[in-house]
């Protein structure tokens, strides 16, 4: 009897003495440094000609015209001419977005369930087949002159437009979008392993390509996974948000000055992946 006594309490002690070293790390990680990098796993908005008026708009519909047949083949082409651009505009490869992005991460812990969060962030938005709208390629290649008297020029010009949305390229630094970023988190359990949290965040930053003024929402879920006392990685699942402002473009002799207003939206879906130290 006394055995099993002895045992109980050294259970207990033991028990006792990991808990108390468990609080101990716990009270311990107030601040987090992170080093991260994503990478997007689906972005909706394949509308590039939103971000960049120089790129095609792949949508087929009646405000497309312009670029669904273009203009060269509805004044000179045949009707099969025009039916052969509707089909190849629409089985074209379509655009497509890719975005990859790293940051570095600093969270205080105020208290036991919630965080505050300060980021610096690059996310960098790959385009892949796009195409140049068939107003600008009829501007880069026709001639005036022997456009309006050779009758082999036009049909050449047509059968270039019908053509032009296989005519893909891709821009690997279509947008380069740099924010400083606040963030909000709750932590759902205290545990010297395991510290999942979901977080909110707001941005605000630059497009180098055009220095449009960029706020960024970001929703985010995740885990740190602790390796050692003070080390960990992190994953972590984030929903995004960009909303672009800028001044619009001006006609020329135009007297009213512009202000600044909403260019564009671009939603992003992305994994992320990280390395940490608490301390």
């Amino acid at each position: 009897m006394k055995k099993i006594r002895i045992k109980i309490i050294l259970l207990l002690a033991i028990s006792l003495q990991q808990s108390i070293s468990a609080d101990s790390i716990l009270e311990n990680r107030k601040f987090f440094l992170e080093v991260t990098t994503s990478r997007s796993l689906f972005i909706p908005n394949t509308n590039l000609h939103q971000i960049d008026n120089g790129v095609m708009n792949k949508n087929n519909d009646f405000l497309n015209r312009q670029e669904v047949i273009g203009d060269r083949t509805a004044s000179y082409g045949t009707d099969d001419q025009k039916l052969a651009s509707i089909y190849a505009f629409e089985n074209s490869p379509k655009p497509k977005l890719n975005s990859k992005a790293f940051s570095i991460f600093m969270e205080y812990l105020f208290n036991p369930k919630f965080g505050f969060g300060i980021s610096l962030n690059n996310t960098n938005f790959e385009a892949l087949n796009i195409s140049d709208t068939k107003f600008k390629n009829n501007l880069t290649n026709d001639y005036l002159n022997t456009y309006l008297t050779n009758q082999a020029a036009r049909e050449n010009s047509v059968i270039r437009e019908i053509l032009l949305p296989y005519n893909t390229k891709s821009n690997p630094e279509f947008l380069q979008i740099y924010t400083l970023g606040l963030h909000l988190a709750y932590h759902f359990i205290t545990h010297p392993i395991f510290d999942p949290y979901v977080r909110l965040g707001f941005g605000y930053g630059r497009n180098l390509e055009d220095m449009a003024i960029i706020y960024k929402t970001t929703l985010s879920i995740g885990s740190r996974v602790f390796l050692a006392e003070n080390f960990y990685i992190l994953i972590e699942a984030a929903g995004s948000n960009f909303d672009a402002y800028k001044v619009p473009d001006s006609m020329l002799f135009e007297a009213k000055k512009k202000s600044l207003s909403h260019a564009w939206s671009l939603q992003e879906y992305s994994g992320k992946i990280g390395l940490g130290l608490a301390f």
